[in-house]
């Protein structure tokens, strides 16, 4: 069996770089939802591809704190129903960026570009995330 290539185990690594929103405890109170990545940061660099995974890595962190300052105010302003909706919404969307940056960076797992597509990816969503729920409280 062929051993994977270091482009699939950087893909593999970039995919599973955040920790999920934790899922409602034993207890059964939902608890906020709070994207964390645990990737270090790189250095922001536009002429290679590891400095330009850092500069990627960097928008990600702030779309990151932009989403969970917005999802905060919602959880403050529900109540418990609301909250858990919330919470469940929240891991689904999680679980969408991950397996959607998954198989975006999969099409390059061969390629040096890899892991600078994946970090593409999870700031587009994550960004476009961020948007979403801004427009959802003036739908309200």
């Amino acid at each position: 069996m062929k051993a994977p290539s270091v482009a699939l185990v950087l893909l593999a690594a970039a995919c599973s770089s955040s920790s999920s929103p934790k899922a409602t405890p034993a207890d059964g109170k939902p608890t906020l939802p709070v994207v964390k990545e645990s990737f270090t940061s790189l250095p922001c660099d536009d002429a290679t591809n590891l400095g330009e995974q850092g500069c990627l890595e960097k928008d990600v962190l702030a779309a990151d704190v932009k989403v969970n300052e917005l999802v905060k105010g919602y959880w403050d302003k529900g109540d418990a129903q609301n909250r858990a909706a919330l919470a469940r919404s929240e891991r689904a969307w999680f679980a969408y960026r991950s397996a959607l940056c998954s198989w975006e960076g999969d099409q390059y797992r061969d390629g040096s570009i890899l892991p600078v597509v994946v970090a593409q990816c999870l700031s587009d969503v994550t960004t476009q995330h961020a948007k979403d729920l801004t427009a959802a409280a003036t739908q309200g």
